[in-house]
């Protein structure tokens, strides 16, 4: 099923008031610089930056202070560069966090509360590196947070920690790392420069992906797996050798009439039809989406686009669902084809309701009971199974 307007606005209301919210402190050591913070409650001003029609918004950003220490929990400033210590030690999300001020390493053993990666300066995680993050703690990438070993990796994990969020002038590029524990694993906000995740694999998400309207995120032979909510994509979302099991919520789903997808060679599949969950969902609107050697199995729908203004689809395998298509709205001007690809062994191939505009399937397997309605031509059907469908070998 695909989400209704009044679950997708409490998903987005969650996910805001989540990551605005605050936490108390007993002390944060600051990343870098050997100082340590203590704080009570509130401490630091925080920033939330905001996505549009539907996304959830940002994580919060603490202000930077000069002091180390204080009762009433300011931000404070890492003053030095270089490696953070195996050793360092933290009892808290830190208030209203620190502010990361110049270059450092995160190595094995780094434990971070909230932080701000400060614009210009750049956090490299070490290969292999375990970093824990503390329980309500955001990562807020205004600089640039950066590892790029695919043999090593390293992880970011911590429980009900809440976001690594790319704020405005921000750059993610993360070969190798995985990512556990986070309720939004990537999110970008407005303006955020650019975001790359490659060869690493998120656990238990309530949003893997959260991209803000005008941001971008790449992906390339990553894992999202015990999946526990929704991927909502505003921006532009690019993957590629990407497995994404959607343990039975609805998959990833477009909530902006400007958002854009691209899916090549990836494979994506759920907790079987009966979950009543839904795959590539366009919810409120999308501008494009691209499908290609991919294969979708095991989720209620593998495309439930209600309004989309194109889309093709080529090369893909569509099985053991209840449905392949769910056409349920892609009205006006725009190129919408299903090319070389077998929708297979799903009860219903494809569903036509509301107003759509000319859909074409073509050179297809197709099985199942079809409703092409007033919309939808079928031509050059294929007799067998297409070969090639699918991810190509690597």
């Amino acid at each position: 099923m695909f989400l209704d307007a009044k679950s997708l606005k409490a998903t987005v209301a969650f996910s805001v008031l989540a990551l605005a919210a605050g936490c108390s402190s007993a002390g944060t050591d600051i990343p870098g610089s050997g100082l340590h913070q203590t704080g009570s409650s509130g401490g630091g001003s925080g920033s939330s930056g905001g996505s549009s029609s539907g996304a959830s918004s940002g994580g919060s950003s603490g202000s930077s202070s000069s002091g180390a220490s204080g009762s009433s929990g300011g931000g404070s400033s890492g003053a030095s560069s270089g490696s953070s210590s195996g050793s360092s030690s933290s009892s808290g999300s830190g208030g209203g966090g620190t502010t990361i001020s110049a270059d450092t390493t995160w190595a094995d053993g780094t434990q971070i509360g909230s932080v701000t990666i400060a614009a210009g300066v750049t956090v490299t995680i070490a290969p292999g590196a375990t970093v824990t993050v503390a329980s309500g703690a955001t990562i807020t990438v205004s600089g640039t947070l950066t590892a790029s070993s695919a043999t090593v990796h390293a992880k970011l994990t911590g429980t009900k920690w809440t976001a690594l969020a790319v704020a405005s002038g921000g750059t993610l590029n993360l070969v190798g790392v995985d990512i556990t524990g986070a309720a939004t694993a990537l999110q970008t906000l407005a303006g955020a420069t650019s975001a790359e995740y490659d060869t690493g694999t998120i656990t238990g998400a309530t949003a893997p992906f959260n991209l803000a309207k005008g941001t971008a995120l790449g992906t390339k032979n990553a894992a999202v797996t015990g999946t526990l909510g929704t991927s909502q994509i505003a921006g532009a979302l690019t993957a590629s050798y990407l497995d994404y099991d959607s343990n039975g919520y609805e998959g990833i789903t477009t909530t902006d009439p400007t958002a854009t997808e691209s899916f090549e060679d990836c494979t994506l599949h759920g907790a079987g039809p009966d979950a009543g969950a839904d795959m590539l969902i366009s919810a409120t609107g999308a501008a494009s989406i691209h499908v290609a050697y991919t294969s979708i199995a095991q989720v209620h729908c593998a495309f439930h686009f209600d309004t989309v203004t194109a889309f093709d689809v080529s090369y893909t395998s569509m099985e053991g669902n209840a449905y392949g298509f769910m056409l349920y709205g892609s009205a006006g001007s725009g190129t919408r084809t299903v090319t070389y690809s077998n929708i297979d062994q799903n009860p219903y191939a494809f569903d036509t309701e509301g107003q759509n505009g000319p859909i074409t399937f073509s050179n297809d397997y197709i099985t199942g009971t079809q409703n092409p309605g007033d919309a939808v031509t079928v031509s050059n059907s294929s007799s067998a199974a297409v070969s090639g469908t699918g991810p190509r070998p690597q």
